[in-house]
């Protein structure tokens, strides 16, 4: 990843275009306020990802509504505009996206994400992502990501094998005795299927019933009602000579005819009744005759669906081709799996210590990584017999052990290219830059090193004086 130019149309503090080129290593040099952030981070930073810190339509020039950013990197020229368009040009030749989000993926194919960029190229304090503060599950997770995926996959795969062996393990296997054919049990299958719907229709049907049932039942308490409301008027009637309506005396000739009114209406009432009840104990018969056929077809349901279960179960016994020992085998695998990744990552991250060592050796510190038996990582800084944590060394120490930090995983990683350092430099005396600078020399790495001071820079630096 060589950054090789970058172009600024009204892009934060530089109005109108402006462009600059970049070395193997370039030092952005000027005062305070001038545009040194700007130039070497957060342009890079808005074309590769369209990320900023800020809303995105305040990165304009004064006066301005429009600006881009270009950048030159390996054979690609990417632009991305503001309002947001990206365009990618690969060898000389645009290449063609639905949209930008299919653009930003092609991107994040090639440089990974902002996060990826951030933690690992970018050596600053505000922007980058500095992995030694995140905390030791966070680092320990960081350092181990590519090989630690690689045993994650292996262990996947193991665990998937020890739970097949589980599911089809013929120790623990229910046994049936029935022979195993396919075509019987599609024929019950088939039969279940019938059986449903013809259940479904009986259902039907006797809900009919019932409810015709609960009619005649209602309509017979009506009847009832009606004789009892009459048999009271008739008792009322023939013990006082009163009207039992209107509670006034009438002649013995009324009182005789409304008696006679009142017998035929009960005779009448009797009738309807007797016919109620005969339909009644009818449409009872009838409801308690479909609920019968309902059981006996619900327990030819349940005996079939008890067929098919047994005779589906004696289909899948083919499968059941383990036992107890292959699954023991496969748990003893997979320990051995871990006890091998303990052991690999163990002796893997020893091969970073050489690499940070021949940076901070500068400073005086040798780190040593430690892996205990449950995959716990300690680092160990040492200087003068005396061990260290990370915390108690200087602001200038810290960045000396994180440049070298970040080296040695990218180098491991096979990475190569782009480092880009703000004011963080700083706070290294002019020594221990100039031989932070040396090292990226020798070093499969384009610095680029924004600094407000550096006197006495080393031969081969491109200075760009804003």
């Amino acid at each position: 990843m060589l950054l090789k130019k970058i172009i600024y149309n009204n892009f934060k503090i530089f109005k109108g275009t402006h462009t600059f080129s970049f070395a193997k290593s370039t030092l952005i040099d000027g005062k305070v306020g001038v545009g040194k952030t700007t130039a070497g981070i957060e342009g890079i930073l808005f074309a590769l990802y369209g990320y900023s810190d800020k809303s995105l339509a305040n990165l304009c020039s004064k006066g301005e509504t429009k600006y881009e950013v270009t950048c030159y990197i390996d054979d690609l020229i990417i632009t991305r505009s503001y309002p947001t368009k990206i365009k990618i040009i690969e060898d000389g030749k645009e290449l063609d996206f639905a949209n930008n989000a299919e653009a930003q993926n092609y991107l994040n194919q090639l440089f990974k994400n902002i996060d990826y960029f951030r933690k690992f190229r970018l050596i600053d304090v505000k922007k980058g992502i500095n992995m030694l503060e995140e905390g030791k599950t966070s680092l320990q997770k960081t350092l181990f990501s590519v090989h630690q995926d690689e045993f994650n996959i292996a262990r996947k795969k193991l665990l998937e094998q020890k739970r097949e062996r589980e599911i089809y393990n013929k120790d623990k296997a229910v046994v049936y005795t029935h022979y195993p054919s396919a075509s019987r049990l599609n024929t019950l299958n088939t039969s279940l299927l019938e059986l449903g719907e013809e259940a479904c229709n009986l259902r039907q049907e006797m809900r009919d019933i019932e409810n015709e049932y609960i009619k005649l039942v209602s309509k017979k308490s009506k009847i009832e009602n009606n004789k009892e409301n009459y048999n009271n008027q008739k008792n009322k009637l023939i013990q006082y000579s009163s009207c039992p309506t209107c509670r006034r005396n009438m002649d013995k000739q009324c009182k005789e005819t409304l008696l006679k009114e009142i017998n035929d209406c009960i005779i009448t009432l009797n009738n309807s009744l007797s016919n109620v009840v005969s339909e009644t104990s009818g449409q009872k018969d009838l409801l308690e005759h479909f609920k019968s056929l309902v059981f006996r077809l619900q327990q030819k349901k349940d005996k079939t669906t008890l067929l098919q279960l047994k005779l589906s179960t004696r289909l899948k016994q083919k499968d059941y081709k383990w036992n107890t020992q292959d699954i023991l085998m496969m748990k003893t695998a997979i320990e051995a799996l871990d006890s091998f990744c303990n052991y690999y990552l163990t002796e893997w991250i020893k091969t970073l210590e050489p690499i940070i060592n021949n940076v901070i050796k500068k400073i005086g510190f040798t780190v040593s990584f430690l892996l205990d038996e449950k995959g716990d990582l300690d680092i160990v800084l040492n200087k003068d017999g005396y061990d260290y944590l990370y915390k108690e060394l200087s602001t200038g120490q810290r960045l000396v052990f994180t440049i070298g930090f970040q080296l040695a995983l990218l180098l491991e990683r096979g990475e190569s290219g782009l480092v880009i350092a703000d004011e963080g430099f700083s706070s290294l005396d002019e020594e221990t830059l100039t031989h932070i600078v040396e090292l990226f020399n020798d070093l499969p790495f384009q610095l680029v090193m924004m600094l407000h001071r550096y006197d006495n820079p080393p031969e081969g630096i491109h200075i760009i004086k804003l």
